[in-house]
């Protein structure tokens, strides 16, 4: 059995779709291990892939049956695989009740709502804890109505600055793709815009954990006036100093800051704020790299003009569309 059966059995299972047969084992399994199934759809789709790829790997050195199985006729190999698989679901929540008193975790039980910004816009709002919340443009984000339970757990994508609520008893926790940051009460930017090669945490007051996800066991530790930044290419951590000159009130009102930053990713961190696009050959600038900081505030032709010059290059604008020339750098 393959990790796409034990999904699918699990699914089929959440969905009222499987078999009387497959039911009856689950259910076994359940009832025996005293769990409940909603612990499982309570998670999100990408934490419901993490948690099966950690527990598929423990039940393949567990069970070391396949090619037992592979030699046994075709209802019984069947057979196996279904209590197999109905193992994993076991498994699955005897991990969740384990890493419910864990930290960092990605488990929530309450709905999720979302806001959303378009490209160019920007949303200041609070959640029901009082954390106030600066969403950038292009971004969204996912809470609950209400925080329950030891944690109080949300989903960006995208870019946003928090000035998080203390509450010493419920830690805050920040999910994205590749990242978890956790906190009692303090003042970050994080930005994890999904097509992005980087992912960034920035802390301004107070201290937060980021892990990455999957391992959660091996955090960096941020005071103020530090960053860490997550590289798609090398899947690796990097701690840096921001500086003094970077204040919150840059980061609420999205005000871009590079440093040595790749065009590609400069360009698309302007097409978020500014909501532009930008057409330009990736290859001739693939060695440009820029420092500066800008305000949000600066009209987009006078950005433009200034990247245009610091990397030798012209541009033409026509409405959204922006079209880059460059010899390179």
């Amino acid at each position: 059995m393959g990790l796409n059966e034990a999904e699918q059995l699990l699914y089929r299972y959440t969905r009222g779709e499987c078999t009387p047969q497959e039911r009856v084992i689950i259910e076994k399994w359940l009832e025996k291990n005293n769990s409940s199934i909603n612990q499982w759809q309570s998670l999100s789709e990408r934490s419901q892939k993490i948690w099966l790829d950690q527990v598929f790997d423990e039940i393949l050195q567990d069970t070391k049956q396949k090619k037992y199985n592979e030699e046994k006729p075709r209802d019984l190999r069947r057979f196996s695989w279904l209590y197999v698989a109905a193992a994993a679901v076991a498994l699955v929540l005897g991990i969740l009740a384990f890493w419910k008193n864990q930290i960092p975790t990605i488990r929530t039980a309450e709905p999720m709502l979302s806001i959303s910004t378009a490209p160019g816009h920007r949303k200041q709002f609070m959640l029901s804890d009082g954390t106030q919340v600066w969403l950038q443009g292009g971004s969204t984000l996912s809470y609950p109505k209400q925080f329950k339970g030891k944690e109080r757990l949300v989903e960006l994508s995208g870019e946003a600055y928090f000035e998080v609520s203390k509450d010493s008893n419920h830690s805050f926790i920040v999910s994205t793709p590749h990242l978890l940051t956790k906190v009692l009460g303090t003042s970050f930017n994080i930005s994890a815009y999904p097509e992005s090669d980087e992912t960034g945490v920035i802390l301004q007051e107070g201290a937060v954990n980021v892990y990455l996800i999957g391992k959660e066991d091996d955090g960096i530790l941020l005071a103020p006036q530090e960053a860490v930044w997550y590289q798609k290419t090398t899947d690796k951590l990097t701690k840096v100093a921001t500086g003094t000159t970077l204040t919150a009130q840059n980061l609420k009102e999205g005000n871009l800051i590079f440093n040595q930053t790749p065009l590609h990713e400069v360009l698309y961190r302007i097409s978020k704020a500014y909501g532009v696009h930008f057409s330009y050959d990736k290859n001739i600038t693939a060695n440009c790299r820029l420092t500066g900081s800008f305000s949000s505030s600066q009209p987009i032709d006078e950005l433009l003009k200034s990247i245009s010059i610091s990397i030798s290059a012209t541009y033409k604008r026509t409405g959204k569309e922006v079209r880059f020339q460059s010899n390179g750098c």
